[in-house]
């Protein structure tokens, strides 16, 4: 049975206007986009040809006669003529974008898998753990063995009124391509069991005198504990903003200068192409580790059905690992050595290099290109939006204000304006716990800190900030 996809192909029409595909056809040739699939069958005189990169489909049209150009991805050819040709489109609806699910033990690891790669296909977030910014908890009812293991996360999930539903309600938002009502999906749990009654406490020995640190801190207690019921808090906080030692500043490790970004938690996705049968296979590079100019992670042949470790060295733009371990699958010939480039810090290109043993079958060299995963901003950055004012300040405490003034998709836009009453315009971007923009020569790099704040590198020190409206 075909998965059912909600995402939609539309080809060029002659008025220069875009023609969705029915359903079923969508759903036919989501998988062969995901495999890299050279040809998909539409219809028996028509064919979508994927066998090109983007820039080389764009070559195939007059120069600016396409709009919405990142999201064409294909040409449709006729059997019959194969220069008959349509540009193909294909569109992701972010329905999940403003959702961040958590998923508990009890599903298979091909279960699991296939409900992240739905969820942050549609624009949602899948978190490793359990807080109140969770909007939905998946969970499997028939599985009897994590009870234990998942009923306490359950029930806080349930007193703090996140729904918790059955994997089936991914399934079902996807069919309707929106995030639909969970009632039908609703998973109810047993009756809360109540708290076992406290022992009765042991006779306490006489307290022996306290010796006069103790006798200052509890004096201290109980001065806080006044301050408190006469309102003095509120009063302490408002002195904090002022004050140095309150700046929530983050550790922060040296600036990488080597290939900096290729660091841990990013993903990089491309093909290798074996020289000789221009064979093409779907690689995923996922870094876990960087420590100096070492790194190492894995590496998924997704038509193979292959993961591997990895380890290299990083220096200036160059790149040098190596394959050394299979993890599961056996269709990739290890140990393995790679070289390649890293090219504006967003792009990989490199080529293998088998060592060849005397009298051993030749190893066929391959040349890849893996492109950046770009993070999707985290949910902390949904207020940094047109209209609101976000209050910071550098590490010198040298205050600021910044207006935002627009906002497309990860990059953002808007106004800063210093306590002098300076002002000057920045852009930056958003990515994942990330963000970063420029002021004139003034760069601001920072990460999320906690407590619904960022802080990290200024050109000239630390910053912190915000995102409160």
């Amino acid at each position: 049975m075909v998965k059912s996809t909600a995402v939609q192909y539309f080809w060029r029409g002659d008025q220069n206007n875009w023609i969705a595909y029915d359903k079923d056809v969508c759903n036919a040739l989501e998988p062969h986009f995901n495999k890299s699939t050279a040809k998909a069958r539409v219809d028996k005189e028509r064919y979508i040809d994927f066998s090109m990169d983007h820039a080389d489909v764009i070559k195939n049209f007059n120069k600016g006669s396409l709009d919405d150009e990142d999201n064409v991805i294909g040409i449709q050819r006729r059997y019959d003529d194969e220069n008959r040709r349509r540009a193909i489109r294909r569109v992701v609806p972010e329905f999940f974008g403003k959702e961040k699910f958590l998923i508990l033990d009890g599903f298979t690891k091909k279960q699991k898998e296939d409900i992240i790669n739905d969820v942050e296909l549609y624009g949602g977030l899948v978190s490793g753990k359990f807080s109140n910014a969770i909007t939905f908890v998946i969970y499997n009812q028939k599985d009897k063995k994590n009870w234990d293991a998942n009923s306490e996360i359950l029930y806080k999930a349930q007193d703090a009124k996140i729904p918790i539903v059955d994997a089936s309600y991914i399934d079902n938002c996807v069919e309707e391509a929106k995030v639909t009502d969970s009632k039908d999906y609703i998973i109810e749990l047993p009756a809360k069991p109540a708290p076992a009654p406290a022992p009765a406490p042991a006779a306490a020995p006489a307290p022996a005198a306290a010796p006069v640190a103790d006798k200052a801190a509890a004096a201290k207690r109980k001065q806080e504990e006044e301050d408190a019921a006469n309102g003095q808090p509120a009063a302490k906080l408002a002195k904090k903003e002022d004050n140095l030692q309150y700046l929530q500043i983050p550790i922060l490790a040296p600036s990488l200068k080597d290939c900096p970004s290729i660091v841990e938690g990013t993903e990089w996705m491309g093909k290798c192409v074996m020289e000789g049968t221009s064979d093409a296979y779907p690689v995923i590079l996922k870094v876990l580790e960087r420590k100096g100019n070492d790194f190492s992670g894995e590496i998924q042949w997704l038509t193979l059905n292959t993961k591997t470790k990895f380890r290299g060295t990083l220096k200036g733009t160059d790149i040098e690992f190596e394959e050394y371990e299979i993890i599961s699958g056996e269709d990739v010939e290890v140990p393995m050595k790679y070289s390649a480039t890293l090219v504006d810090n967003l792009k990989m290109t490199g080529r293998s290099e088998p060592e060849q043993e005397p009298g051993a079958e030749e190893t066929s060299e391959c040349e890849f290109t893996l492109e950046r995963n770009v993070l999707k901003p985290s949910k902390d950055f949904d207020d940094f939006k047109v209209g609101v004012e976000l209050e910071g300040a550098v590490y010198s405490v040298k205050k600021f204000k910044i207006q935002v003034t627009g906002r497309k998709g990860a990059a953002v836009e808007g106004t800063i304006t210093w306590e002098d009453g300076s002002s000057n315009p920045i852009k930056g971007k958003l990515e994942g716990d990330s963000i970063k923009w420029q002021e004139g020569a003034n760069v601001f790099d920072g990460s999320l800190t906690g407590n619904h704040r960022v802080g990290g590198n200024h050109t000239q020190g630390l910053f912190e900030m915000g995102l409160s409206k």
